[in-house]
């Protein structure tokens, strides 16, 4: 890894995962480095924003660094000079401060906050734009409120600038040494950084469309080639209920990782609409980030589905029965009164999309399954659990060549 892909990670941080290597980095240089003043590094709790404080508490001329998160959507402007920014916040920092200094230490000396520094996430020519137009504003609201500390900031530039070496290294460590992992997706001059914990909270985690061609991949500690190995085991017992379930608790690596959210066990209470007057229960939904539209996916067992009847390759009738159910679902979803109840509840789509996980591996000739799938799949798409494995081995072979690639 070189300065210019850090850059490139560094600026496309989403909030969350910036602040957690701010963290991180700061850390390693008060704590973890021998030539450090400073023994105490600790997260200022209920405070308005994230903040960090470093301090030299044993010393007889006690003094604190505070750092304060500013993280601005520069992408959604077009001009920094244009803007006016609310500083309420950092002034209600300064008046959360204030009182604590000056504080008496151990040795009885008085301690002072030295430095209050601002850690934005801007980069490049924006660094510029940000100290004319944006920083100055908070130097303002110091001075009115909290004129003691000299006020500073610090960016994705500060860091490669000042300590390129310590920036790779804890980037290195930040990304693959993570609990769960990370999620890059790569454009064609573009590269944004997620970080992957558990579903509730990935789902919360800020996202930015790219303009450019994205690829998604899942960077996991405990490995992907261990899980699909697992998935293999769970085939061959042919338990519904359990196949069913690792589907859903590996969803993203299977059926790939532009899909963000799961539902599981949808319940449509409309006998009036269904043709054959029932309740019915869909087994898997999926959110595609993608195109912000919710899928279906119906699970059916590992079973053959292929035969060869007079001398004809066909579908087991098990395929056409499933096939006409998920229509049948199709037709539901497709109901305005549906799609209302389903938005209430956070799935909104526009045309369903329609997906049948069923048997494995065919057992005739593949330009006769390719034919059978082109026929019977105009509206329903009719997936393999074999090609969902050889699919997931693809991406988890990409994954690693970026790996290589980014040099770890």
């Amino acid at each position: 890894m070189d300065s210019e892909l850090a850059r490139k990670i560094l600026s496309q941080m989403n909030r969350e995962t910036f602040w957690r290597f701010v963290g991180k980095m700061l850390e390693d240089s008060y704590i973890e480095n021998d030539e450090s003043p400073y023994d105490v590094f600790e997260t200022i709790e209920d405070f308005p924003v994230p903040a960090y404080r470093a301090a030299n508490d044993h010393h007889f001329s006690p003094s604190d660094f505070v750092y304060l998160f500013d993280f601005i959507p520069f992408q959604i402007f077009e001009s920094l000079s244009r803007i006016k920014i609310d500083t309420s916040f950092f002034t209600e920092c300064l008046r959360k401060l204030k009182p604590r200094y000056p504080y008496i230490n151990g040795y009885g000396c008085y301690g002072y906050l030295e430095y209050l520094l601002i850690i934005n996430n801007f980069y490049g020519d924006l660094k510029v734009d940000y100290e004319e137009h944006i920083f100055t504003q908070y130097a303002v609201a110091r001075d009115a409120t909290f004129p003691g500390p000299r006020l500073g900031y610090g960016n994705t530039e500060t860091f490669l600038l000042k300590q390129p070496e310590t920036v790779i290294t804890t980037l290195k460590d930040f990304v693959f040494r993570r609990p769960d992992g990370i999620v890059i997706q790569i454009g064609q001059d573009d590269v944004k950084v997620d970080e992957y914990f558990q579903q509730e909270t990935y789902d919360r985690l800020t996202k930015r469309t790219l303009t450019s061609l994205e690829v998604g991949l899942l960077l996991t500690r405990e490995g992907g080639n261990e899980t699909l190995r697992e998935f293999e085991i769970v085939l061959k017992n042919e338990n519904e209920a359990k196949l069913e379930q690792f589907l859903c608790d590996n969803y993203q690596l299977l059926f790939g990782e532009n899909y963000n959210q799961i539902r599981t066990q949808v319940f449509l209470k409309f006998p009036h609409l269904d043709i054959y007057g029932k309740n019915r229960r869909l087994d898997i939904m999926l959110r595609n980030n993608s195109t912000n539209d919710w899928e279906l996916f119906e699970i059916k067992p590992n079973l053959e589905i292929t035969k060869t009847y007079r001398g004809v390759d066909t579908f087991k009738s098990v395929v056409h029965d499933s096939i006409t159910q998920v229509r049948n679902y199709g037709d539901l979803l497709a109901k305005d009164n549906i799609k209302r109840e389903l938005k209430k509840e956070g799935m909104e789509y526009c045309t369903p999309v329609l997906n049948l996980v069923i048997g494995g591996a065919p057992t005739i000739d593949h330009s006769s399954y390719r034919r059978l799938v082109e026929q019977n799949s105009k509206d329903v798409k009719i997936i393999t659990f074999d090609r969902l494995i050889e699919d997931a081995k693809s991406r988890l072979s990409f994954v690693q060549k970026t790996l290589n690639w980014i040099g770890h």
